[in-house]
């Protein structure tokens, strides 16, 4: 066979088995185990993820399921549930298959906003 023909035909298998990810990851992953390691750089994480959130919806890219219930999540241990509630919400738009998961955690919220306005 001819030298240039088997390093095109490498070239393409290799360029078909790289597969770019659907989703903008960004700091994601790392930024999470980062934060449970190290609990006191969980502002910092926040600060990440809002900084990827909004540089993905100006490029178009869609950030992975989770994203959006971490940062809630986040919100609600600092103590501001509106936004936990608004993250929440978020990510039930954009994964309808967490849709019964988010809505529980939003109820909760009622709940727990109902509790302390009562006492």
């Amino acid at each position: 066979m001819n030298l240039r023909f088997v390093l095109v035909l490498v070239s393409l298998v290799f360029a078909g088995c790289a597969q770019k990810s659907i989703y903008a990851w960004g700091p994601y992953e790392d930024g999470l185990y980062e934060s449970y390691k190290y609990p006191d750089r969980m502002e910092k994480f926040l600060k990440r993820l809002e900084e990827h959130v909004a540089t993905a919806a100006q490029e178009g890219k869609r950030v992975p399921p989770g994203v959006f219930s971490e940062m809630a999540t986040i919100y609600l241990q600092a103590g501001n549930s509106e936004k936990a509630k608004e993250f929440y919400e978020k990510e039930a738009l954009e994964w309808p298959e967490s849709r019964v998961l988010m809505q529980a955690l939003i109820a909760n919220l009622k709940t727990k906003n109902k509790v302390i306005l009562e006492n």
